[in-house]
């Protein structure tokens, strides 16, 4: 995806705009789920992965799920302005996320424990987004997209309320199994309802490759 902005900015600044726009859409829609999904069934995952002993961590993995999110953000922007303006620029990401998250280490594992980690380690990588998105906009003219974040933003929460419940089971296949089901049902018919044209398209030729008759 990087290298893609490189070649988008020579075909002009419409391209540009919109190539940026989708890009942040994409991350969005795969990423916000997929960490909701982390932070509603991390005690099972673990668990599951690691034995009964550590589901009692869980709630460590479950913190790494915004941090999931946080990180794919902040790469995109690193990508994009790695090859849209100075690479110096790329310095001063670094330094206010390693600042922000040294800082929130020492105010966060004292009153959280371990999981202070993953939350200081999110509070980094969301700040460090800050100054290469306005390096972007003031430079190459390009507005964070925020409103096609709205639709993965508030599908993520509705997926976790339908899935933590399900973190309570004692049997961790039994709750790992309804809650891929759920997570993938609630998927399909999100992104059959809200997701970009290319993923309706997609969804529509798979139904219509297994389900001919009700396509």
């Amino acid at each position: 995806m990087g290298v893609k902005f490189g070649e988008v900015l020579v075909e002009g600044r419409p391209q540009l705009t919109e190539f940026y726009r989708q890009s942040v859409a994409v991350i969005g829609f795969v990423f916000i789920p997929l960490g909701f999904f982390i932070c509603a069934l991390g005690k099972p995952i673990l668990a599951l992965y690691g034995g009964a002993k550590y589901a009692a961590d869980g709630q460590l993995l479950s913190a790494f799920g915004m941090t999931l999110i946080a990180v794919a953000f902040w790469t995109l922007l690193r990508e994009a302005a790695l090859r849209l303006v100075s690479a110096r620029h790329l310095a001063t990401q670094y330094l206010v996320t390693v600042a922000i998250t040294l800082t929130a280490y020492g105010l966060l594992i004292p009153l959280l424990g371990v999981t202070g980690v993953p939350v200081a380690m999110t509070l980094g990588f969301i700040i460090g987004c800050i100054p290469l998105a306005r390096i972007l906009f003031d430079q190459c003219a390009l507005v964070p997209p925020l409103d096609v974040l709205r639709s993965p933003g508030l599908f993520g929460v509705l997926l976790f309320a339908a899935l933590y419940p399900l973190s309570f089971i004692d049997n961790v296949v039994a709750s790992l199994g309804l809650g891929g089901t759920i997570a993938v049902l609630m998927c399909l018919a999100w992104l059959t309802w809200c997701g970009p044209m290319e993923v309706k398209s997609i969804i529509r030729v798979t139904f219509r490759k297994f389900l001919p008759g009700r396509a």
